[in-house]
């Protein structure tokens, strides 16, 4: 339900990225059924799915391209709604000191931290405003600071959507 923060916990292998997968509409389940709602999830489009659900992997996708363009997607987004988005992710400063939004992400990111690539991965969820997010592993390999931070960043966000976060 919307404002609340949902987990699911379970070993390596046991189908937890799978089940966002099944969430987000990535893939179809064998057999049964997923319901949104009471509303059948197969029933919707990929589009529709799409418009409602955002995922962020515990692989952070950045392109190479500038700072400004990995967050909003190409999507002409008003600067102070990316600005807060940034401030509520913590990379507001991170981003003023690299040079600001104009600045070029090499690819895969690899001129960030990991830490700084998920708080961007984040504000680009946040940005796109959809009710449902879907967050695989994302403190999976940081260190206990960015993982504390990112945890507070989830918690946050959590207010006003559904996040389901999985973890090990």
């Amino acid at each position: 339900s919307k404002g609340s923060l949902n987990f699911l916990l379970g070993d390596s292998g046991s189908g937890k990225s799978t089940f966002l997968a099944l969430i987000a509409g990535e893939v179809a389940p064998p057999k049964g059924t997923i319901f949104i709602d009471t509303a059948d999830l197969y029933d919707y489009s990929q589009s529709q799915i799409c418009s409602q659900v955002s995922l962020v992997t515990q692989i952070p996708m950045l392109f190479d391209d500038t700072i400004w363009n990995n967050l909003t997607l190409g999507i002409d987004y008003p600067k102070s709604i990316v600005e807060k988005c940034c401030k509520e992710c913590q990379i507001d400063d991170l981003i003023a000191n690299k040079g600001g939004y104009s600045t070029i992400v090499e690819e895969a990111g690899q001129n960030f931290s990991i830490g700084e690539r998920q708080r961007m991965c984040l504000a680009r969820a946040l940005l796109q405003n959809k009710p449902i997010l879907l967050l695989d592993e994302v403190t999976s390999g940081l260190d206990e600071q960015n993982a504390k931070s990112i945890e507070q960043i989830i918690e946050h966000i959590a207010k006003n959507k559904t996040v389901i976060c999985v973890s090990h």
